[in-house]
């Protein structure tokens, strides 16, 4: 007989597994054996929620108490981190339903605590993680693979710091866009094809399609082979006009000076430089192509065959551009 579903939220000891980059310390038991048709229920919507001190204070009592000793092992680490990390407290909303050996599909919601942690170099603190797991932390903690843009108000309104910039290794958050879009999406991260191991880029549908802005006829639309640029042309049109302000400034500020001042001299080359590394960028830009992308109205299969609004594109991206191959 199978468990109620409340009951198979219970953690046992297996305390980690893997799902693509990221590593899920004390899972649930049903994440373990997510698709067995003889083992608990099968994991159908898996939501990140917030936790609020109104309706959760026990948890975040919890985790105020363990968030020293977590904050300790990422310290430990961080000098080896090329970017910044982050750690926060949130929650998993499950919906599970039994196998297929069940006649009929039996669903539940339920609301699991869970630490997040985004670091550049997981591998660097897992042990550690793991250790904790098993003395003082029943937590369920996912550690994913990345880093954290402190949150700015620019002039194009609340935007991550950094988040037009051009990178080589591109991080989820980044803008990009479309080859001659005139506007622009955000790059949504990376996932991993849980067979091949291969990595590719996720970004809204809507943003493969930036070009037929204002065309769509009906729906669904879908569009392969679409090459995209990092960042977005708009974004770099406002960089380099940015940056080459930025020189003509300099070079007055030199020129005014009357003499060659050392230190205006070096700002003058810098600004120079700046927007001589910009204007070659052109190739450089490029992230990939759209695998696939779909936007529109999608059925759903199974036993539970509801229609769901999917807006989505895989990116096939160019090797060497994923940020986690830096580690």
């Amino acid at each position: 007989m199978h468990p109620h579903p409340t009951e198979a939220l219970i953690q046992d000891s297996t305390s980690k597994i893997c799902i693509g980059t990221t590593c899920i310390f004390n899972p649930q038991p049903f994440e373990k054996h997510n698709g067995s048709p003889t083992g608990p229920p099968t994991l159908t919507h898996f939501q990140l929620v917030a936790i609020n001190a109104e309706n959760h204070s026990a948890e975040i009592q919890a985790y105020e108490r363990i968030r020293p000793s977590l904050l300790n092992v990422l310290q430990g680490a961080s000098a080896q981190f090329a970017q910044p990390w982050g750690m926060t407290l949130a929650a998993r909303e499950l919906r599970m339903k039994y196998s297929r050996t069940f006649e009929a599909s039996i669903t539940n919601t339920a609301f699991t605590p869970t630490i997040i942690i985004i670091c550049p170099c997981p591998e660097l603190i897992e042990a550690e993680i793991k250790t904790l797991c098993e003395s003082l932390c029943s937590f369920r903690i996912e550690v994913h693979h990345g880093a954290i843009s402190p949150f700015i108000k620019g002039a194009r309104g609340g935007f991550p710091a950094g988040f037009r910039k051009y990178e080589e290794k591109v991080c989820m958050g980044r803008s990009i866009s479309a080859v001659k879009c005139s506007s622009s999406g955000t790059f949504g991260g990376w996932v991993t094809d849980i067979h091949t191991k291969k990595k590719f880029g996720i970004t809204a549908g809507h943003v493969a399609m930036g070009n037929q802005k204002g065309r769509f006829e009906s729906f669904p639309q879908i569009v392969v082979d679409v090459p995209l640029v990092q960042p977005s042309e708009e974004d770099f049109m406002v960089l380099l006009a940015e940056a080459k302000e930025n020189a003509d400034k300099k070079r007055a500020a030199s020129a005014n000076c009357g003499f060659q001042h050392p230190k205006l001299e070096q700002a003058r080359v810098a600004a120079e430089e700046e927007v001589h590394r910009l204007s070659s960028l052109k190739e450089s830009r490029a992230l990939g192509h759209v695998v696939k992308a779909f936007v529109g109205v999608q059925q759903g299969i199974g036993a539970e065959p509801r229609t769901h609004w999917k807006d989505y594109a895989l990116i096939e991206v160019v090797p060497g551009k994923s940020a986690s191959d830096m580690n």
